[in-house]
């Protein structure tokens, strides 16, 4: 895999931080997913390899703000348009669109050492593949952090998705066979 990365940041930094940034990447001989049908065994198989190239533009924005003392909260957010191109069975395939999500997060911290943080993220759709697209996925974790020996060593747990019973990955997938 090659990639390059151009990006232009701006960022200030007083009691709220802020940044902003506007990207460009692209990547020759990218690892692509390639989801291949056999009609023998009516099974598919998912397979990968260096076998296109990918481009992404786009921005991203950070703002972080102190609410009290001990109390902080983060907001982080980019949008990509997302272009790949690749090989399925053979023959060259295409798509693109955009890709992005949204995060929000805020810690407060306790005396004695600890920390209680809670984090959502929205994936407006998590991954443009060569034949297809994934969907849109929300995340939600709660976590509590506890410093040691004067902050050289932390301990944690946490727990991811407390208010999902289960979670589903789907793919939309398309093709000569799908």
């Amino acid at each position: 895999v090659v990639g390059n990365n151009l990006q232009l940041t701006y960022s200030r930094s007083k009691k709220t931080s802020f940044s902003i940034g506007l990207s460009h990447s692209f990547t020759n001989n990218a690892i692509q997913y390639v989801i291949l049908y056999d009609p023998v065994t009516k099974a598919n198989r998912l397979t990968m390899g260096n076998n296109g190239s990918n481009k992404l533009t786009g921005m991203n924005l950070n703002i972080s703000q102190s609410i009290t003392p001990k109390w902080n909260m983060n907001f982080t957010t980019n949008l990509n348009y997302v272009f790949v191109r690749g090989y399925v069975d053979g023959s060259i395939r295409e798509n693109e669109g955009m890709k992005g999500n949204f995060a929000l997060s805020t810690g407060y911290r306790l005396d004695k050492g600890w920390r209680l943080n809670a984090n959502m993220n929205y994936l407006l759709t998590p991954e443009i593949l060569l034949q297809g697209e994934g969907i849109a996925i929300f995340f939600s974790g709660l976590s509590v952090n506890k410093e040691l020996f004067k902050e050289k060593l932390a301990i944690s747990g946490s727990i991811n998705n407390p208010f999902n019973k289960f979670m589903f990955f789907p793919n939309n997938i398309k093709g000569d066979n799908y």
